[in-house]
């Protein structure tokens, strides 16, 4: 995103008047300072409570959606992850709500937009949102008792943290092992080849202080930190006088505070906080770091598979007004193809793509920038440094076209105008980090005064010269492969662990065996929630709401229209039938979709139809999408939708890129197409670790039916498999040729049909507008019901394990079901989430030590998922366990409820002004469709769960099961199971 500060941005709702003025006292708090921000049609009000010094910062808006949450400034000084141990062990029980996990318990009974907490470098933050009053009341409380108020029992903390115990904890025989939640997830975490340099980045840039360190953990480290330890840091990092309060929409500011003062603030004193962090001292001399990684599998070229970036320290972050000069720079140094780097790193393909954590984060104290490449020869290494020597050299000479200013402030006041489904919670993300870090909130809500600077300024050369070209610290940090890395990583774990088990006495062992017991049996103890506060179903409004759409037919084209105060934005998308071509041609599909994005065309070529995206839309995006049929599960559609917003007064510009794309795509530039490709694979196997579980899932079902088999080689890793092959070409020729061959078919607009969702003033230009476009694109856009029936398809069960370079598993096992508009596809969909909150959860992660796991209900496909997982063959045996809880029937109408409102959490979230009526555009899927589902969740019984998880879950039945993990696994005997390493 270009302007972090910029992006969250307004619902179009009339602001609510401020009732407090700057020195006003309020329930034991002073104010600050009051702040109207029009632009964004919000007051902010800056409060600090008078006994304890906790911080409060109040968005006064007229919305329905409030947030809160509560954040703390957390520096740790090693990398054992205490605060993310913390974060994890605060929400296992209060002194108000003492079961084991209230946290997750509440996810079930509430109707909450949002609910999370993480933890970031410096700071650990929980935030939540709800549109429903009684709701926020009660998650608030939760909140709050939680995070200052918390147990932290020595259990809790073994099992979020870490712990010694038996492989498996009733055999005395099984090894000893480190297990914990938190040390399973950064194993996965630290695996990533991503990660691991971004950590570097900080670690090595920032050494003096907290930023040396890994706030999340490392797994070698981990086992330094005790519980007594942990209880200490939440003692003086946790403390209100370390605390910023944040709150958010139409409650009163009054009812916040007077609840927070009485409920917490009122019960402490002021502490001296020793977390601010100091600047870091600047060096005198650059520095230089190698570290190993993992290799990369999936890397087209296995001999370009070095990282390399310069990396500077830039000014503090509370500088509001410089950092966002910065973020501009950045912007014209590296976004684009018009940038410099773009031309200098990316388009001579000397690398895949920029290094991970290219560009500006001004998130911490001070704000850091880096530039690199990743996917780099070792003998090019050298070269990608002067290289970036020289393109800032060249870029302070040549100085930047004005016509490229002017777009970025374009996308700046587009930003500001844009729609978002949770306002209130972005508006913490951009706000909170600079904030915390002591920038003034009249210049942090100073938006159009800046961009109003930004047009005028010009010492861009200046900015560059002093951050960068006269700027001593700097690191050049350089990331080897080696195929040995996980070896040596687990061996050092190895160690670390026969270190520890090997001076344990008998008696000791005896210990940890009974300690594994007594955890394992708190972990099976029932428990009380009857005081967790939750709402009922009778809560839950029986009416779908309504979205209004025209339909209307243009020039022979279908067209949506959805009136909705977009704040002067027009939201365009378009929707063309694709074809399962021959020769695996549709595998080319989503290549296609990112090239013709990046391609000249019409009399431009891709330099000058950046420059006129920017000045004129918020991007061109295409995508393919394969929608199940709603009531045939062998049926689907294929298509490619278009999508792209603007401002209204820039329709016809808009109109004019898209022609020009349907016209006369300029597939000419192989080179440019080659570094298009390399990005595309950019992420590698680190992706993957990202979202292991989904493409675990993606895999599994692919063998149940005809619409998640093309999905799955459209955006699985079939399709990552056909990338690299093609990235592997040394001629492109062939590749571009299939592309041509694929435009020519994809944009012939044959069952074309268009949406736009506007305000209702501008339907009459827009008809007009459109009228034009169509006329001058080719192609038959009668609409005719083409579905894909596929007789030929045969439903395949498969066990699947696939190696990579991981340290935990990702697995799913796929069942085949029934579509959306079954009567049961909603019961099933409750059914997933029944069985989440009641076994998978406590199983997988509490007792198992995964990150997570779960299931979920799609259409025509019901999934089991873990990730970041140490035992995927334990995990299996729990998927059985829970199809049996639900059929033994070991579940209650309370559990049923807590399921309802889950799903609901879903079903009613916001949806942003640009997204209304997507649905039925996309899918064909009806208010009427949506209303009877409703009433369906709603009206689901105990029987009817029962019923369909012994119908469709049990007994005879055909299922996949994918698992991608580490080699040295062992896989189930009894099945056949074909074990393979992904061929790249």
């Amino acid at each position: 995103m270009l302007l972090k500060p910029f992006r969250y941005t307004c619902r179009h709702l009339c602001r609510l008047s401020s009732t407090l003025t700057a020195g006003e006292r309020i329930h034991g708090y002073t104010v600050n300072k009051v702040v109207d921000c029009p632009e964004l049609s919000f007051i902010a009000t800056e409060l600090t409570h008078v006994n304890t010094g906790a911080r409060h910062l109040h968005i006064n808006r007229s919305d329905s959606n409030n947030t809160f949450a509560v954040s703390f400034r957390t520096t740790p000084m090693d990398s054992t992850g205490v605060p993310h141990i913390l974060e994890h062990t605060t929400l296992c029980g209060s002194e108000r709500f003492p079961c084991r996990d209230p946290f997750f318990k509440m996810l079930n009974r509430s109707l909450a937009t949002f609910m999370n907490a993480y933890t970031s470098s410096d700071s650990t933050i929980y935030p939540f949102s709800t549109q429903n009053k009684k709701d926020f009341n009660n998650l608030m409380g939760v909140y709050m008792d939680s995070v200052f108020f918390p147990l932290l029992r020595e259990n809790d903390f073994k099992q979020e943290g870490w712990r010694l115990e038996y492989e498996n904890n009733r055999d005395k025989d099984s090894r000893i092992i480190f297990k914990g939640v938190v040390f399973n997830e950064m194993k996965g975490v630290m695996a990533g080849r991503d990660e691991l340099f971004m950590v570097a980045q900080q670690r090595f840039l920032l050494p003096d202080h907290t930023y040396g360190h890994n706030s999340g953990g490392d797994p070698l480290v981990i086992p330094q930190l005790t519980w007594e330890f942990l209880k200490q840091f939440h003692a003086t990092h946790y403390h209100p006088s370390n605390s910023v309060f944040y709150t958010y929409g139409d409650i009163p500011i009054e009812e916040h505070l007077e609840r927070i003062n009485g409920e917490v603030l009122s019960k402490f004193n002021k502490i001296e906080v020793k977390t601010e962090i100091p600047l870091q001292d600047r060096w005198s001399n650059a520095r230089r770091e190698l570290i190993n990684s993992p290799t990369d599998p999936m890397s087209p070229d296995p001999n370009k598979q070095h990282v390399v970036a310069e990396n500077y320290l830039l000014g503090p972050s509370s500088d509001v007004l410089n950092q966002r000069l910065m973020v501009v720079l950045s912007h014209l140094l590296t976004a684009g193809p018009n940038s410099p780097f773009f031309k200098s790193l990316i388009e001579t393909n000397t690398g895949l793509s920029y290094s991970p954590g290219s560009g500006l984060n001004a998130n911490g104290k001070q704000a850091v920038f880096s530039i690199g490449l990743k996917g780099v020869k070792n003998e090019d290494v050298e070269d990608v440094i002067t290289t970036i020597q020289d393109t800032f050299e060249k870029s302070l000479k040549d100085g930047f076209e004005e016509e490229r200013i002017e777009g970025i402030v374009h996308q700046m006041e587009l930003s500001i105008k844009r729609d978002t489904e949770n306002f209130g919670l972005g508006l913490l993300h951009s706000l909170m980090p600079t904030f915390m870090h002591g920038a003034d909130l009249r210049e942090i809500c100073d938006f159009q005064k800046h961009i109003d600077y930004i047009k005028s300024y010009d010492g861009w050369g200046s900015l560059l010269k002093e951050n960068f070209l006269d700027n001593s610290h700097r690191l050049t940090l350089v990331m080897q492969p080696s195929d040995t890395y996980q070896k040596d990583i687990q061996l050092e774990e190895d160690k670390l662990l026969n270190e520890r088990v090997s001076i344990l006495s008998q008696e000791e062992k005896e210990k940890l065996y009974e300690s594994g017991i007594k955890l394992e049996e708190e972990q099976n103890k029932e428990q009380d929630i009857s005081y967790l506060p939750c709402l009922k179903v009778s809560d839950i409004s029986r009416e779908q709401p309504f979205t209004h759409l025209n339909h209307i037919t243009i020039d022979g084209t279908p067209v949506q229209f959805c009136p909705q105060p977009t704040n002067g934005i027009t939201y365009l998308s378009f929707l063309a039938d694709e074809d399962l071509y021959p020769d695996g041609l549709y595998q080319y599909l989503p290549l296609l979709c990112v090239v013709l994005t990046k391609i000249g065309a019409g009399n431009m070529d891709h330099r000058q139809r950046a420059n006129e995206i920017e000045k004129y839309i918020s991007g061109l995006s295409l995508c393919p999408i394969v929608v199940p049929h709603h009531t045939d599960p062998n049926t689907y559609d294929f298509s490619t939708l278009f999508s792209s917003q603007c401002l209204e007064n820039n329709l016809h510009q808009t109109l004019s890129l898209w022609q020009d794309i349907f016209l006369s795509p300029d597939f000419s530039n192989q080179e440019l197409i080659r570094s298009v490709l390399s990005e595309a694979l950019s992420g590698g196997v680190g992706v993957i670790g990202q979202n292991g579980h989904l493409v675990a899932m993606s895999t599994a079902r692919s063998s149940l039916t005809p619409a998640s088999r093309l999905s799955e080689e459209l955006s699985g890793l079939s399709q990552l498999t056909f990338l690299i092959k093609l990235a592997k070409q040394s001629d492109l020729q062939e590749t571009i040729s299939m592309l041509q061959m694929l435009a020519a078919k994809t944009l012939h607009t044959v069952n074309f049909k268009a949406a736009c969702n506007l305000r209702e003033e501008r339907v009459d230009d827009t008809i007009e507008a459109l009228t034009a476009f169509f006329s001058s694109i080719p192609g038959d856009r009668t609409k005719s019901d083409k579905e894909f029936e596929t007789e030929s398809f045969m439903t395949q069960k498969k066990r699947i394990y696939i190696k990579f370079p991981f340290q935990v598993h990702y697995n799913a096992r796929a069942i085949p079901t029934v579509p959306y508009s079954n009567p049961d596809n909603p019961i099933l969909v409750l059914l997933a989430r029944l069985m989440t909150n009641k076994v998978l959860h406590p199983e997988i992660r509490e007792k198992g030590g995964a990150y997570g796991g779960g299931a979920t209900q799609t259409e025509g496909i019901f999934h089991f998922f873990s990730y970041r997982d140490p035992n995927f063959t334990e995990t299996l045996k729990v998927y059985d366990r829970a199809i049996d809880w639900v059929i033994d029937g070991n579940f209650t109408d309370q559990d049923i409820a807590e399921a309802k409102l889950a799903i609901f959490q879903q079903i009613d979230a916001p949806i942003s002004t640009g997204r209304k009526g997507l649905s039925f555009f996309n899918s064909g899927i009806t208010h009427e469709m949506k209303q009877v589902r409703r009433e369906r969740f709603l009206d689901t019984t105990r029987e009817q769960l029962i019923h369909v998880c012994r119908k469709y879950l049990s007994g005879d039945i055909v299922d996949s099961i994918a698992v991608l993990g580490p080699e040295n696994t062992e896989i189930p005997k009894g099945e056949d199971w074909v074990v393979t390493s992904q061929e790249f």
